[in-house]
């Protein structure tokens, strides 16, 4: 059983439900020479996120904790898809590494297209970080 079930409220259940049956949008939008940035992109829904808009000729921009998992993706995007893929490293549990994230984005001297923000986890107890 799923750990978390206690936690959601049973009309966010329903619309799980009804979400889950309806069938996938696809954009058709063409993405060449726009910028997406993108957090949590090593792994699931970020990583077929990245992918996705790169399929569509998006420039990337990933924002990831882990180095290695990173390099890796940026390989895959821009062999799969011949678009740009750059990142950067910032863990969000540490303060600091979130305001380098946000300088970083605030001196892109270009517009960005699209940001989603997909970093997170989810807890169900209070958690101190010293």
């Amino acid at each position: 059983m799923n750990p978390y079930l206690k936690e959601y409220k049973w009309s966010n259940i329903g619309a799980m439900l009804k979400n889950n049956k309806a069938s996938p949008k696809e954009e058709p939008k063409d993405f060449h020479g726009h910028l997406v940035v993108i957090t949590g992109a090593t792994s699931g829904i970020g990583y077929e996120t990245a992918r996705l808009y790169a399929s569509h000729g998006a420039e990337l921009l990933l924002i990831n904790r882990n180095l290695e998992k990173s390099e890796q993706v940026q390989k895959e995007i821009q062999q799969d898809f011949n678009v740009p893929c750059n990142f950067f490293i910032a863990d969000f549990t540490h303060l600091d590494q979130v305001h380098a994230a946000a300088n970083m984005l605030a001196d892109i001297d270009r517009d960005i297209e699209v940001l989603i923000h997909n970093a997170g986890v989810y807890n169900t107890k209070k958690k101190v970080h010293p």
